[in-house]
């Protein structure tokens, strides 16, 4: 099951990743690198970039 933040739009294995995610976007209005480098997003595009 993924779970997704509903601000930014992007998808987390975690709940708890995807709260801590929204609760961010909503008070800053902005991502935080140390939240989203755990988004599925992020595992994609990495595993292109690594030629995997």
């Amino acid at each position: 099951m993924l779970y997704k933040c509903d601000i930014c739009g992007l998808h987390y294995r975690s709940k708890r990743l995807a709260e801590s995610c929204l609760g961010w976007c909503s008070k800053h209005n902005s991502c935080n690198l140390k939240i989203t480098i755990h988004s599925i997003e992020r595992e994609q595009k990495k595993e292109k970039t690594d030629g995997n």
